[in-house]
């Protein structure tokens, strides 16, 4: 399940079931936006209107008018799942998954590329601190460093070669 706060007061949440809901009034009402045939893992917002939704069935959703409408962008033949998607900016976003995938896309999720990964553990998290530098993590400790927007990453610590 993700939770993207827009602002103070404008909230989305996707989950089980397919459901996208948004709160406009820091959450006391919901409103549906979405109602897939997937498992929502994660959701992120770029800006108010754009964003990804990620989850089972390795499906990912874009909304066409700031969520109220979401389109699917993209799904994967092996149904292999993707736990979290990170926006770099409007146009740009990676989304990480089973087996170590890491799929980015650079036009607004229009066409998506698998990135080489050095793990082949599931990843569950992925996070940018600018438009370069970003953060993956997943099992067995293995945590991941891009520095050039999601293009290529290196493995940066491992629970098996820890002290």
């Amino acid at each position: 399940m993700g939770l993207w706060a827009h602002s103070n007061t404008d909230l989305s949440i996707a989950g089980f079931g397919g459901n996208i809901f948004r709160s406009t009034n820091s959450g006391r009402n919901w409103t549906q936006q979405a109602r897939k045939m997937v498992n929502f893992l994660d959701l992120e917002f770029a800006d108010p209107q754009r964003g990804f939704s990620v989850g089972y069935d390795g499906k990912i959703y874009r909304p066409t008018d700031g969520g109220a409408n979401w389109n699917l962008v993209y799904s994967n033949s092996f149904f292999l799942w993707f736990h979290d998607v990170g926006c770099i900016s409007p146009a740009r976003a990676v989304a990480v998954g089973q087996g170590g995938r890491i799929l980015a896309t650079a036009d607004s999720g229009n066409t998506w590329a698998l990135q080489p990964s050095p793990v082949l553990n599931n990843l569950y998290c992925v996070n940018f601190v600018n438009s370069q530098v970003g953060i993956a993590a997943g099992d067995g400790g293995k945590i991941l460093r891009t520095t050039n927007g999601g293009n290529t990453w290196i493995e940066v610590h491992s629970e098996e070669n820890a002290p």
